[in-house]
């Protein structure tokens, strides 16, 4: 996800995570949440706003983890770890 100022700057990216039916996770810099929230309060959409923001920029435990696995080899340690055929 990028979000721009109406001018076209770059506020800043992130993550959009499609979890389910109708619920999206966004991961990313607290500016990108202010900007999700922000359009979501004042743009008359039908949505709702929950934020836990990463432990960076907040104190306390998190509600969500979400843990990032990458590299060349990723997909075959999960299909280990999970007993999953994923693609």
């Amino acid at each position: 996800m990028i979000a721009a100022s109406h001018d076209g700057y770059l506020l800043g990216d992130g993550i959009v995570f499609h979890l389910e039916q109708d619920y999206f996770r966004i991961v990313g810099p607290p500016v990108i949440s202010d900007w999700v929230e922000f359009h979501a309060r004042t743009g008359n959409f039908d949505v709702e706003v929950d934020r836990d923001e990463t432990v960076t920029f907040r104190p306390g435990d998190p509600r969500i983890y979400i843990y990032q696995v990458q590299g060349p080899c990723a997909l075959d340690m999960m299909r280990e770890v999970t007993d999953a055929n994923a693609t």
